[in-house]
Order: structure tokens, then sequence, then C-alpha cells
């Protein structure tokens, strides 16, 4: 992808930022920005804008709820101790995949993980989690005992890198593949293995907020996720970051 926006003689933005035609592989892409009501609206739905499907929650009491300009004057999700999207036929439907996506993937969040202690968590808050069976698969999490930022695919790898349970606005992106994984925060390298230490669970039945089969709840809110069927290369990584500390005013 090409270094952040194209823009005119006097530096502005030409276009904005469309992740479907911007992130090579996109096949799940959530921006809150485009999803509109009041403030603190439950919110049952939102649309996967890489594909005409959607995340869901059906469930009242599990329904993050819309924070109207909740960043940078763009509206975001809030998810509390039990709040979860997912779709749990995605990765696999539409006769094109029969397990979900097998590994290089690239899981990509803005997110704002509270300080508020989440009870009952024993591994980690699941920014963005798939499922396979028993097993929480291609993950990026925020590890319960470090507070940093871990990938995991059936086992947890690569993780390090500062605190993020600190109020406080972050770009996290999650590389995995079958001889390396990188983990990444506001575009620097935060943790990083040349195996599959990670493991090897492909990625399906994506959620949004919680691990897939439950039990670690992300509580914070969300602005973004996109998710690419690639290990996205550090550079381009580092690129995407800069658009989207942009788009949403991160300073």
């Amino acid at each position: 992808m090409g270094k952040g926006y194209m823009r005119d003689w006097r530096a502005s933005r030409l276009d904005s930022f469309d992740a479907k035609r911007d992130v090579p592989g996109c096949v799940a892409w959530v921006d809150a920005s485009k999803v509109t009501g009041v403030n603190g609206a439950s919110i049952a739905r939102v649309a996967d804008h890489a594909r005409a499907r959607s995340f869901q929650q059906l469930d009242p009491t599990k329904q993050p709820t819309l924070v109207v300009g909740g960043q940078g004057g763009l509206n975001t999700l809030a998810f509390g101790a039990t709040a979860r999207l997912s779709d749990d036929t995605w990765g696999n439907d539409w006769s094109e995949l029969s397990g979900g996506y097998a590994q290089p993937n690239t899981i990509i969040a803005v997110a704002k993980c509270s300080s508020t202690v989440i009870s009952g968590v024993a591994t980690g808050r699941f920014v963005v989690a798939g499922h396979t069976g028993s097993s929480t698969s291609n993950a990026i999490l925020i590890n319960q005992g470090t507070a940093c930022l871990q990938i995991a695919a059936g086992s947890y790898g690569a993780t390090g890198g500062p605190q993020l349970n600190d109020d406080t606005w972050h770009v996290l992106i999650g590389m995995l593949g079958a001889a390396s994984g990188w983990c990444m925060v506001d575009g620097y390298v935060t943790g990083a293995a040349n195996t599959q230490s990670h493991g090897a669970q492909p990625l399906k039945a994506l959620t949004i907020g919680d691990a897939a089969n439950g039990g670690g709840p992300f509580g914070g809110e969300i602005a973004e996720v996109i998710v690419a069927n690639r290990q996205m290369s550090l550079a381009d990584a580092a690129d995407l970051t800069s658009v989207l500390i942009e788009k949403w005013g991160i300073a």
C-alpha cells in the first residue's frame, strides 16, 4: 500500500482510506465511524465492508454501545465486560473455504483498552479472535499478566511492548505466518518470533471484543478492525499505522 493519503498542493487529503481497496487480501473490515445512531445506543449489528455481510449480537445484554464522536470526532464502539460482536459463518461459507483462512493472516485494530480490571479473565482481553472447535485461533489480545499485545493461533506466541490497559488509543497489529510472527503497536514492533510459536489454527468464526469461544472480554472501545489473508510486511504495516493514526486523530 502507499504511504498515507493522496494530497493536493495544500497538503489536504484527496481521498479517504478504504481497507477493501487499499489493504491487499482484505477479508473483513469493520469501521465504527460508519455506524449511526444516538450516543449510548445499543448496537445489534455492524456492517462488514469487505463483503455484503455483518457482525451481530442479538442478545441485548451483550451488545456494544455507540460512542458518538468517540475519537477524532468519529464514532466508536464501547465494549463492556460482556459485549461482543460475531459472525459465526465467517471464513467457512459460500463454498469458498472448508475450514477458515489458513495462515498467513494479519489482524489490525484501532482500540482503547480500559484500565478497569475485567474479572474472571484468565488469559487475556481479546480485541479480535477466531474460533475452530474448542480452540481460540488467530487472535490479537491484551495479555492479562503483562497487559502487552499478544498474538495467538491455538497457542500464545509473540508478545511484548508497553502496557496497553492505559485508556489510550492505539493501532494494534498482529502478523501471523508459518515461519514467523510479529506484534506491532503504533508502528513499532513490540514482539517477534522466528517460529510459529503462536500455533497454526486457521481463522474463522470471527469475533470482535471477546475470545471467540468466550471468556476474554476486551473492555474498552474499538474504532476499526481489518483482517487480511496475508502476512503484511513490516513496512506496509507501518504505512497503514500512519494512515489509521491520522484518520482517527491519535496523538
